[in-house]
């Protein structure tokens, strides 16, 4: 049995443990929160590995999903993938989640804990609000305590422009892939697989990586080499100087466009919606919404279908006070895209 506990920001503890599961790249997803510590009772527990379900007495839904109160479970395929999950605390108080499971072919044998710790991010997600801290699908850095948040779609050049951030404007990261925005219009970093930006930071000009570049990425996470990060996540940043919203559609230079409040919302709340959904057909993270759905067919009022508007309504208050910007990247991206972005939308 392995065990490794993280602290979020003295916000929410989380314990993970393998049952005899061989892993050497477990801890290479939250390892930016891992701590010594062992919390006597941690929020989110997650145990990887073969088990029995406890679902006596819960009601069965499309002969695969079991509901009782705070408790679901399911076992299911996906494409490329199979799993069983088992959730107390679904809803309400400490949750602890049961998951065996495997993706197939050279991923899941490289990572074979990843799938399972993925699908600790919503319910991350869902606890934060609840502390006015929402965890948002974007980066960001900050400069002088002051940051830049960046979102948009995969595979828009968000990580190329926050790389460049760091190479070329003394910006400290925060996150490449989330990012928590506090209530009080502040946020706190949340970097997740830090070693695989500070490698993409260091190995080339972009975030496109080639054959090669991917086989030197296996051989150092088998060699262990994973821990020697360069790139030194700042805590938080005080305040949010502007909110991008990138998107890459031209072949043309560097557009902007103005961003109304309402629709700056609208988009926040929707990119973390479909961040989820993009990943239905090979993990279970994407079928999250889904399994919060059955459950509410048994438990209609559940506070689960509340996170959405008070993710809404939480966000509501950072985005009417700070300016926000969209951004029209070009298909290709180079250093002549980030200084036209240094200079058209930074000032600098």
């Amino acid at each position: 049995m392995w065990q490794l506990n993280y602290n979020i920001h003295d916000l929410l503890t989380v314990k993970i443990q393998g049952n005899g599961m061989r892993d050497p790249t477990r801890n290479l997803r939250y390892s930016y929160f891992a701590t010594a510590d062992d919390p006597a009772e941690s929020d989110i527990i997650l145990n990887i590995g073969p088990f029995e379900p406890s679902h006596e007495g819960a009601e069965v839904i499309a002969h695969k999903y079991y509901v009782k109160e705070n408790y679901f479970y399911c076992a299911e395929k996906g494409s490329g993938s199979n799993w069983k999950i088992e959730v107390f605390g679904f809803e309400t108080g400490k949750t602890v989640i049961n998951f065996d499971g495997r993706r197939h072919g050279v991923r899941g044998v490289v990572f074979p804990t990843f799938m399972a710790q993925e699908f600790l991010i919503p319910f991350i997600e869902y606890k934060l609000a609840k502390k006015n801290h929402f965890l948002i699908h974007g980066g960001a850095v900050c400069k002088d305590s002051q940051g830049y948040v960046v979102t948009g779609r995969p595979g828009v050049w968000k990580t190329s422009l926050l790389m460049d951030f760091v190479r070329t404007s003394d910006y400290q990261f925060l996150g490449d892939d989330r990012i928590i925005l506090k209530g009080d219009g502040s946020m706190l970093s949340f970097p997740t697989s830090l070693f695989l930006f500070d490698f993409t930071l260091n190995k080339g000009k972009t975030e496109e990586r080639n054959a090669l570049d991917n086989f030197r990425l296996l051989v150092r996470v088998l060699t262990n080499k994973t821990e020697a990060i360069s790139t030194g996540p700042v805590v938080g940043c005080k305040t949010i100087k502007k909110l991008l919203f990138v998107s890459r559609k031209t072949n043309h230079a560097v557009q902007t466009g103005p961003v109304t409040p309402q629709e700056g919302l609208q988009r926040l709340v929707t990119n973390n919606l479909a961040e989820y959904v993009e990943s239905t057909k090979h993990s279970p993270i994407g079928q999250y919404n889904s399994y919060v759905q059955v459950y509410s067919l048994i438990f209609p009022d559940n506070d689960l279908l509340k996170h959405s508007d008070r993710m809404r309504k939480g966000l509501e208050g950072i985005v009417m006070n700070t300016p926000i910007q969209e951004i029209v990247l070009p298909f290709e991206y180079d250093q002549t895209v980030f200084n036209a972005f240094n200079k058209d939308i930074l000032g600098q």
